[in-house]
């Protein structure tokens, strides 16, 4: 079962300072405490500040899991899991700075705060970002992927600075650029072996890395490949669809008008649909959600027409429910002159013809639509509309027209200033 968490717009504002926080505090703990930088009167400051909230995040969360106790009393007894969490939001709140900086600790106790990183993990989880959903968003993996590269190099080069600095860094910054080459190219397998280690402990520790990258290598490239076939996975059947179609249709000898009706069909469903087999995709859910969505799937085909453009999605909502699908085949009359007109045509797929007796007046394809004057008028149809390849078409019934205008008078002004085809009623 998903999990949703319901949060207010201050919790979330709450959270995304909590996550920069530990962001920050990731970053920096290791560089200023591997390149021994001086603790200023502002780092005091700023990290005073993030413990104190720290502290208060603490608080919340002590007061959150009161709250959420059924019995509610002031004797609610924590558990591990809780102890731990409570332990860990305290160390957080220490102003380990200030403390160094007055006691004359050693300033590799700054690494403490590396526990605030945990905290991190409660947040995402509240975003539902992770734990929390069947199907991470390919965005959302890419992002935690690239996070976490960029971290674990910034970790690696700012501990290799601390044990075998660069001879020929003159700056910080050099100092930093050299530590993070050295890192990548150890990390990648790369080791282009102008900087290597000098100590028995360097050695020991680049071994580890190039362990660690080789691991990661193999985890990313398995990692990026799955989620570029996943991306691909239903062009892929197609074209297996297709090259299938085609054999099947060379081996019985099908006309050759025929293949090209029957590809055109397929290629044109990969255009406008996600697959070739949407409804399916969504058959095993519950009747409304199908039907829901199948509203959506509606709305692609018709928000890019003069008639419904400039909608709102309230608008476009409403009328995508109240479309029909029919399909006709070469040949047969989808509108006979002289009909009463009762509905407007969207043409999703095919090719239809307009004539007047044997008169010829135009061809009609995809996105096309005709009959729009049925919906206003009390008219009779004055030309015949015939099928020449095999047709898909959504119709709009004129009762629910005219149900539609009453609610939405926008309709009205697009019909009237955007007319495509008068010679159809």
């Amino acid at each position: 079962m998903i999990t949703q968490y319901k949060i207010s717009d201050k919790e979330t504002i709450w959270h995304l300072v909590i996550v920069s926080i530990v962001v920050l505090s990731a970053s920096e703990t290791p560089f200023v405490t591997c390149f021994n930088l001086e603790i200023t009167p502002l780092r005091i400051a700023v990290d005073a500040l993030f413990s104190t909230l720290f502290a208060v995040d603490t608080y919340n969360y002590v007061n959150h899991v009161k709250n959420g106790h059924k019995y509610k009393t002031n004797k609610y007894r924590f558990n591990n899991e809780q102890k731990g969490k409570l332990i860990i939001g305290l160390i957080s709140s220490i102003p380990l700075d200030a403390i160094i900086s007055l006691t004359g600790m050693s300033h590799w106790w700054r690494l403490i705060r590396l526990v605030r990183v945990y905290r991190l993990v409660r947040s995402l989880k509240v975003f539902s970002l992770i734990g929390s959903l069947t199907v991470i968003p390919t965005w959302v993996k890419l992002t935690l992927a690239g996070s976490g590269a960029i971290i674990a190099i910034h970790f690696i080069s700012c501990f290799w600075h601390y044990l075998q600095p660069h001879p020929e860094a003159k700056t910080l910054l050099d100092s930093y650029i050299f530590a993070n080459y050295w890192a990548i190219t150890t990390l990648t397998t790369v080791g282009y072996g102008d900087i290597t280690p000098a100590s028995n402990l360097a050695r020991v520790f680049t071994m580890g890395t190039m362990v660690l990258g080789v691991g990661v290598y193999g985890i990313v490239i398995g990692n990026v490949a799955q989620m570029l076939s996943e991306r691909n996975r239903y062009r892929e059947k197609a074209r297996e669809k297709i090259e299938d179609l085609s054999q099947f249709m060379a081996h019985y000898q099908v006309p050759k008008k025929v293949q090209l009706e029957t590809l055109g069909y397929i290629n044109n469903v990969l255009e406008k649909r996600l697959s070739d087999n949407d409804s399916q995709i969504i058959n095993d859910l519950p009747q409304a959600l199908q039907d829901e969505l199948t509203t959506y799937m509606n709305i692609k085909l018709i928000k890019s027409l003069n008639i419904f453009k400039g909608l709102t999605k309230i608008c476009l909502r409403e009328v995508a429910k109240k479309f029909d699908k029919r399909s006709y085949s070469p040949g047969q009359k989808i509108i006979t002159e002289g009909d009463v007109g009762k509905e407007l045509f969207i043409i999703n797929h095919g090719v239809v013809e307009v004539k007047k007796g044997d008169e010829l007046i135009l061809q009609l394809d995809d996105g096309k639509y005709f009959g729009e004057r049925a919906l206003l008028e009390e008219t009779n149809r004055n030309a015949d509309v015939i099928a020449i390849s095999y047709v898909d078409l959504y119709t709009l019934e004129k009762d629910d027209f005219m149900e539609l205008i009453k609610r939405f008078p926008e309709l009205l002004r697009n019909f009237d200033t955007k007319p495509q085809l008068k010679e159809v009623a």
